[in-house]
């Protein structure tokens, strides 16, 4: 199932916003501090990220589910933004965050 399924175009949110494609493009930035594309990149790794705890899902469902179009456009995109691959943020974040969980309601 692609959560993104619908792909965000500048043409579909100014049509919205009953903006002006231009004035869009040109104002977006000044709200939001980056341009529309890489703001819904964002949002795309924001929501990869949340799905990378599920281990059942693999890399490349994840990937196709938050929108990419392949997997090595989605791995090059989540380490530009985060600094490591999915790989290794599913494998030390995650576990980390499952440590802390559980030692959480160990002792409380």
């Amino acid at each position: 199932m692609n959560i993104m399924a619908e792909r965000i175009t500048l043409s579909l949110l100014a049509g919205e916003t009953g903006m002006h494609p231009v004035h869009l493009s040109r104002d977006f930035p000044r709200y939001f501090r980056m341009s529309m594309g890489d703001y819904i990149r964002k949002i795309k790794i924001d929501k990869a990220t949340a799905f990378l705890s599920d281990k059942k899902k693999s890399i490349t469902e994840i990937a196709y589910d938050c929108g990419f179009s392949d997997q090595s456009h989605f791995i090059r995109c989540f380490k530009q933004a985060t600094g490591i691959t999915p790989y290794k943020y599913r494998k030390e974040i995650c576990e980390s965050l499952n440590r802390d969980f559980k030692r959480f309601y160990l002792f409380n």
